[in-house]
């Protein structure tokens, strides 16, 4: 179950390092972060509760995690990212559940009647004013943003490979005699296409990458780029049975279960090599987007504590696509400065390009109003000014 920001102030209050409700409660909860170098990433939950013995509590997860919303804006989406029963222990509890990685996540603890064994709720008959409670935490530590880079160039490596296996599909679907060697059970639903064996070999290389995309943890990391290339490889593979020409000339792709329309993309597109080589070519920048956004998120964990770490990611890969256009600016920035330099980064790429031509990659300085270049994070039209880049 995915969800779009309708829990935001939720989970975002994690990353924000907000306190937990200091009400007195009747169970509290804290969250060890799951360690990098685990295949199996799990969540330390070590809680207390005031309940008698063997009291059963039902505990469920939710992650938020970054989404490429319409292939326009990076949106923080939650999903369900679990649930478990819990058992009271000297009214303590702990539990370890799998996660898909490190991130904001939040625990909603329940007391439910039909769980509990009768002499239990015999003894709480009358006393439960609360039945639920809610937690948040910022799941990762010190160790994660050294661990991005590494990932980024991963990221770079397979997106490569994205784009040399559509190139190839492309060109080779390009003409029907090349692609396709015979048409068996021809119908009114259409045909069963028997390949040609170069198409073949590289529709079956197509499927061994989705495959190698699919189980890669480079979700966990920049799970919005790894979607756009996991589901453009997806929808390319998916469609390959599919391909129609015209005059012996690639058109797109049709199912009989498609009613004999075109089929679309992942984003409701046309389906053709200029989209889907779209998509894969944005991965990159978008991944470096999210980069970002993880040090954007550490800094307000850690009340924008500027770690040598941090300062290690953005110079050695600040020249990066997605990256670039702020690293400069995260380097000296301020609290003040991350709510602004989050919504920047989360819609950066989205201006038309009319918008950017009249622009003329300039800036207004928001102090004296005057233009600026792109590249400068200051302004330089007066020594006397020292208005930052909005």
């Amino acid at each position: 179950m995915k969800t779009h920001w309708t829990f935001a102030a939720f989970l975002l209050s994690a990353a924000l390092g907000a306190a937990q409700d200091p009400k007195p409660q009747d169970v509290t909860m804290t969250c060890k972060a799951p360690a990098l170098r685990d295949k199996q990433p799990r969540l330390t939950l070590n809680g207390t509760a005031n309940f008698p013995e063997g009291t059963v509590l039902k505990v469920t997860l939710q992650r938020q995690y970054e989404s490429y919303a319409g292939g326009t804006r990076l949106s923080p989406t939650l999903e369900q990212a679990g649930g478990l029963l819990l058992e009271v222990k000297g009214r303590k509890f702990q539990e370890t559940p799998a996660v898909p990685g490190p991130g904001a996540f939040g625990a909603v603890v329940t007391f439910l009647d039909d769980y509990q064994k009768p002499a239990i709720m015999e003894s709480l008959k009358g006393k439960i004013t609360t039945r639920t409670w809610q937690f948040q935490f910022a799941a990762w530590g010190d160790d994660l943003i050294a661990t991005l880079g590494p990932k980024l160039n991963e990221l770079d490596l397979i997106s490569r490979e994205c784009i040399d296996i559509a190139a190839r599909i492309e060109k080779l679907s390009g003409s029907e005699g090349s692609w396709v060697k015979e048409r068996k059970n021809v119908d009114a639903r259409g045909a069963d296409l028997i390949l040609t064996k170069e198409a073949d070999e590289a529709v079956k290389e197509l499927a061994k990458l989705m495959t190698r995309i699919d189980r890669s943890d480079l979700k966990a990391y920049f799970p919005a780029a790894h979607s756009e290339l996991f589901f453009t490889i997806r929808n390319m593979h998916g469609n390959t049975q599919h391909f129609v020409y015209e005059q012996g000339k690639f058109a797109g792709a049709k199912s009989y279960h498609s009613g004999g329309d075109k089929l679309k993309t992942h984003r409701s597109e046309e389906f053709n090599f200029e989209n889907l080589k779209r998509y894969l070519e944005e991965a990159s920048p978008l991944a470096g987007r999210e980069m970002a956004l993880w040090i954007v998120k550490d800094l307000k964990r850690t009340s924008c504590q500027m770690r040598p770490d941090i300062q290690d990611a953005l110079k050695n890969y600040g020249t990066h696509p997605g990256i670039s256009f702020i690293a400069d600016r995260l380097l000296k920035a301020t609290v003040d400065d991350l709510k602004l330099f989050e919504e920047e980064i989360r819609t950066a790429g989205n201006e038309k390009k009319d918008d950017k031509d009249k622009k003329g990659g300039e800036w207004d300085c928001p102090i004296c109003k005057k233009k600026n270049k792109a590249a400068d994070a200051t302004c330089k039209s007066t020594a006397e000014c020292k208005g930052k880049k909005p």
